[in-house]
């Protein structure tokens, strides 16, 4: 059986706080690829992180550029990990970008409470009211569905550290099939107020 071609890009998912970043920045070498990172491209593009981004231009701008930069990522010809925003399982040009073949994406799932500790240690963060954990339980409620349908592999990153998490995603990609395309059939509501979330 002849073994299925590489990955044209490794597409980390996930809410922000899972180690998205963390994660490529060990998984990348590992491989021998680059890696492209939103928050990192974004502030290259902007020279503002995405909490002075949300404040000062609102919640649509930040969602726009974090769409745009995942876009151009797998519009590269060059093979690499790819780090997504959280937001772009809102976005349906991102999930029609998302399910193309050739793909490998990877949902790095964690517990509401996980993502909450996390968060007060990240100042770059949007803020989102004030109170964390109701805003990361509101967002698993609201995107799990779509992490799990574009998941071709789901590490659960509670509890452990980023090396642990590297070495299952490595595992993951090492152990994947021949891949087939897919189409996933999701109904695309209107975008989430986030201004207003908890």
């Amino acid at each position: 059986m002849t073994p299925p071609a590489p990955a044209s890009h490794i597409v980390l998912l996930g809410l922000m706080g899972t180690g998205k970043t963390a994660v490529a920045t060990k998984l990348a070498p590992r491989l021998g690829l680059p890696f492209t990172d939103n928050d990192a491209a974004i502030g290259a593009a902007t020279e503002l992180n995405a909490r002075q981004i949300r404040d000062r231009h609102g919640t649509r701008v930040l969602h726009n550029l974090e769409a745009r930069h995942l876009l151009d990522a797998l519009d590269a010809a060059e093979r690499t990990v790819v780090c997504a925003a959280g937001s772009v399982v809102e976005d349906e040009r991102c999930l029609r970008a998302l399910v193309r073949p050739g793909l490998f994406r990877v949902w790095l799932r964690a517990r509401a409470d996980t993502l909450a500790e996390r968060f007060h240690n990240q100042d770059h963060r949007p803020l989102f009211g004030k109170d964390p954990l109701a805003l990361f339980t509101h967002q698993i409620a609201n995107r799990s569905e779509r992490f799990l349908l574009l998941a071709d592999a789901i590490v659960d990153v509670d509890g452990l550290t980023v090396p642990q998490v590297v070495d299952r995603v490595t595992a993951a990609i090492g152990s994947r099939g021949a891949r087939r395309s897919r189409t996933i059939e999701l109904e695309i509501e209107p975008a989430l107020d986030v201004e207003r979330e908890p």
